[in-house]
């Protein structure tokens, strides 16, 4: 996600893609048309959280801009998870939410916070220790248990694998296989993990993965 900021501006022309509008009454901008704008009125005046897509280029800046939050009362809701997670990310993703690198938060309207703070309660709950025992051996794209990515590919079938960080392999290996064009990770029969995770996601998932054939325990 680019920069966000807090921007003053009037309504001067509304067109299919884009609001021409006026920045602090001295610079000329566009804003991308969304949900969030469909209430404007031309001549209108508004403050607002936006995302800053402004191009810069050797014949000068084009301002650009799309919203975050349509009012700037309307603060927008933050939401914060040191360990990346698929099942977090696609929920997310399904909010409307935007992802700001620069801050590592993820941005959302304040209209879903009810479903922001039911994924706090998941994915920010207190964590427990747990092992995982692979029964028989497997050929993956990445071993990805709960949701997190626990042993992935370096690069390609021929360079091997690494564990993510904060998991343990008390026991087998892992390697890189399959074709050039088709790379997969190889865990042995006989591997053992540990790793941390939230207690609720947890108690939401486990069932599943031990029909998948995996011993799980808490330890």
């Amino acid at each position: 996600m680019n920069k966000l900021t807090t921007i003053n501006f009037k309504v001067l022309k509304i067109s299919r893609v884009y609001l021409e509008i006026i920045l602090n009454n001295k610079y000329n901008a566009k804003l991308l048309k969304s949900n969030l704008t469909e209430d404007f009125k031309i001549d209108a005046e508004y403050s607002a959280l936006a995302e800053d897509l402004s191009v810069v280029s050797k014949y000068g800046t084009t301002l650009k801009y799309n919203l975050v939050s349509n009012e700037l009362n309307n603060e927008p809701v933050i939401f914060q998870t040191d360990k990346p997670n698929v099942y977090l990310i696609e929920e997310l993703k399904n909010l409307g939410g935007k992802y700001d690198k620069d801050d590592n938060v993820w941005v959302l309207n304040d209209f879903v916070k009810d479903r922001v703070e039911d994924l706090e309660e998941i994915y920010n709950s207190s964590e427990i220790s747990i092992e995982v025992s692979v029964e028989k051996e497997r050929s993956l794209d990445s071993l990805n248990l709960f949701g997190y990515d626990l042993i992935k590919l370096v690069n390609g079938r021929d360079k091997g694998t690494y564990q993510m960080a904060d998991v343990a392999i008390i026991s087998g290996s892992s390697k890189s296989g399959g074709s050039a064009n088709n790379p997969k990770v190889i865990i042995s029969s006989d591997t053992v993990l540990r790793f941390k995770l939230p207690k609720k996601l947890f108690e939401m998932h486990v069932e599943n993965h031990k029909n998948d054939g995996y011993e799980i325990k808490v330890i």
